[in-house]
């Protein structure tokens, strides 16, 4: 079984990298034959799309004879352990997009930056654009969510019951439906671990 972990944060040693570190290292001790793998936006080179519609046109079998030709030529001299061309741009997301496509389980640890993600995250989300438009469907797999965030909390609640309840109910609603439509048992790690965390990871930035 293969697992990505995609850490939403631009710090490298924040609360989001240290539970996604905690997740990492009981994924390996629970499932030692598994293969865990982390994707964090603090260390890798992701630009933000352009929408310059490349995926598009080529998922459309409409690219420019320009762009034609330069992804005949990609190909030919593309290694074969070396992914396809799905974007314009070449960057890390090169190496992301197979871990995402082979991964079993997708496991997403995300700090909240005014009431949404992260940039560094956005720039991500935004480069998945071509399974869009080539309707890559892969079988359903498991999806965690794990949100960390605190402060402007009209309810006054504590710390650790907002992070709890962030954890638990504020996945978007395609998450959820896929987490509860996934007929394959997931790991337990991912579902417990984070709340047992909750009072160590408290006193360190996002």
């Amino acid at each position: 079984m293969k697992r990505l972990i995609i850490v939403g944060s631009p710090r490298v040693e924040g609360r989001s990298g240290a539970l996604a570190d905690l997740l990492f290292e009981s994924c390996i001790e629970e499932c030692p034959e598994d293969e865990v793998y982390l994707a964090p936006v603090s260390t890798l080179d992701v630009a933000g799309c352009n929408a310059c519609d490349f995926c598009k046109r080529k998922a459309k079998g409409a690219m420019t004879e320009q762009e034609a030709a330069d992804d005949q030529a990609f190909e030919e001299q593309r290694a074969e352990d070396e992914a396809p061309r799905r974007c314009a741009i070449r960057d890390d997301m090169d190496d992301v997009c197979p871990l995402l496509e082979d991964a079993d389980e997708l496991i997403v640890v995300a700090p909240v930056y005014f009431a949404g993600p992260s940039s560094q995250l956005k720039c991500m989300l935004d480069r998945f654009q071509p399974y869009f438009w080539t309707r890559t469907r892969a079988r359903k797999r498991p999806c965690t969510l794990h949100v960390v965030g605190e402060g402007g909390d009209p309810q006054n609640t504590s710390a650790s019951t907002r992070l709890e309840t962030s954890m638990s109910t504020t996945a978007p609603t395609s998450v959820v439906k896929a987490m509860m439509s996934c007929s394959r048992p997931r790991c337990r790690t991912s579902e417990t671990l984070s709340r047992s965390l909750v009072a160590r990871l408290m006193m360190s930035p996002g």
